[in-house]
């Protein structure tokens, strides 16, 4: 949130100046790169665009006492394609300043978001590709990258979160490979009573046919988090899967992974609090029944292994399951899912500790008119953290309700302009007070793009 004394205006000049920059920033890199050649085999695609949206929320950036406004928010950004194989770089770029009618002081920058996407394919066997992403929120729901809802922040303001990958993937076969890489990121609050963090991890995955219908792979991750004042936290998995082919539409596998965490502490308290091991045996099926229509699932069971006099899950054993379908017809599509976890969220820049997560959900997406199209999605998700808050040095403690629920519907007004008006809602239901949110939020967005390409 920006401090009074210095207003709005300062940031919102950095914010402009940073807009009209991306677009030099991206064309700067693809020449770097050597794809900017106005060669047929090296044509690029540069969009810029605006979203412009009024509307209104009854809890102005998520907080705790719950705000109602107004608001005009407009947000510039730009993508672009350049190249083809064996170079190909995909970009974009977008920041959002918000202006509210009565709240005038929280009128500000509103986020951004950046992403560089290179990929080198040297042959048909070996591929190289780094990507970057970049987002800056203030005061929103904390999302995975999957888009389900986790936690809430407890603090305010903004958080920056900037995070590189580079990987390779190797192909000796018609179906083995080998891929592997290296993902750092760092996140950072404004807010001085959240702490930032450094999140590094390292996989590696190996899959060989074996025969003509089986197929083994090997899946190694290990990843590390520095905290700037709870305890680091490592952790390691292996896991070892062998599936079997019924025809090309089928496919069976039964898999078992290990995986340990450890807390970086001389406390003993701590550690005892925060050290566990988890065995997950499991079993799945997956069957493409028709041109339109998919199922796949996995059912099984983890073990955890641990203090249970400051691990609530340790010694305990819970069923895991992962179960999902899916239908494309001619003017609508369906996707119907549940899934029952266990893990930690330190990639998000919180330090959460052991959670058993249960969540369902559907996607629904109609076509009903050559230019008319409609959307709706709604999830429910159990967040059961595990360690006690005190004794592990977490954030969460408890169980916490979620619902988000996602409406909207869109008009195709021209080649390049859209219309659309979208409903948004989100509640947290925890056992801690203090730490419950919710919001609904409807907006009309009015939405244009200028392609060029050279």
């Amino acid at each position: 949130m920006a401090h009074p004394s210095n207003g709005p205006q300062p940031r919102i000049k950095q914010g402009v100046a940073a807009a009209l920059a991306a677009p030099i920033l991206l064309w700067a890199l693809s020449c770097l790169l050597g794809l900017s050649d106005a060669s047929p085999a090296q044509a690029g695609l540069i969009t810029p665009y605006i979203s412009t949206s009024v509307g209104y929320t009854d809890n102005v950036r998520f907080s705790r006492t719950a705000r109602s406004d107004g608001f005009l928010r407009v947000a510039p950004g730009v993508r672009l394609h350049v190249g083809q194989k064996p170079h190909e770089l995909d970009a974009f770029a977008d920041l959002a300043f918000i202006q509210y009618f009565h709240l005038t002081d929280l009128s500000n920058f509103d986020g951004g978001n950046l992403g560089i996407n290179y990929t080198y394919t040297e042959s048909p066997r070996f591929q190289f590709y780094t990507r970057v992403r970049g987002t800056s929120t203030y005061d929103q729901t904390e999302l995975s990258d999957q888009g389900s809802l986790l936690t809430v922040g407890p603090g305010q303001g903004r958080t920056d979160r900037i995070a590189a990958t580079v990987g390779a993937i190797y192909r000796y076969g018609p179906f083995d490979r080998i891929e592997g890489g290296y993902t750092a990121s760092r996140t950072t609050h404004t807010d001085p009573t959240q702490e930032d963090s450094t999140y590094q991890e390292a996989f590696f995955i190996w899959s060989q046919r074996m025969a003509v219908y089986y197929e083994s792979t090997v899946r190694l991750h290990y990843d590390h988090t520095t905290y700037d004042v709870t305890p680091d936290t490592s952790k390691g998995r292996v896991e070892l899967e062998l599936a079997r082919y019924f025809g090309p539409t089928r496919r069976g596998f039964v898999s078992l992974a290990l995986e340990a965490s450890r807390a970086d502490s001389s406390s003993t308290v701590v550690t005892s609090a925060r050290d566990y091991e988890i065995a997950t045996l499991s079993v799945g099926f997956s069957h493409r029944v028709s041109p339109r229509f998919k199922w796949e699932g996995s059912v099984g069971w983890s073990q955890v292994y641990g203090d249970s006099n400051y691990n609530d899950a340790a010694n305990n054993g819970f069923p895991v399951f992962d179960l999902r379908a899916s239908y494309k017809g001619p003017t609508w599509d369906v996707m119907a899912y549940t899934r029952a976890d266990l893990g930690e969220f330190d990639a998000l820049g919180e330090n959460t500790g052991l959670t058993v997560n249960h969540r369902v959900g559907v996607n629904f997406r109609y076509r009903f008119a050559p230019h008319w199209s409609a959307y709706a999605n709604a999830e429910y998700a159990l967040n059961n953290y595990q360690q006690d808050p005190i004794f592990a040095q977490t954030s969460q403690r408890g169980r916490v309700h979620n619902y988000l629920i996602d409406a909207g519907i869109s008009w195709q007004l021209a080649k390049n302009w859209r219309l659309s008006l979208e409903y948004h809602h989100v509640t947290r239901d925890a056992e801690e007070t203090d730490d419950d949110r919710s919001e609904n939020r409807v907006m009309l967005t009015l939405y244009t793009e200028y392609p060029y390409r050279w």
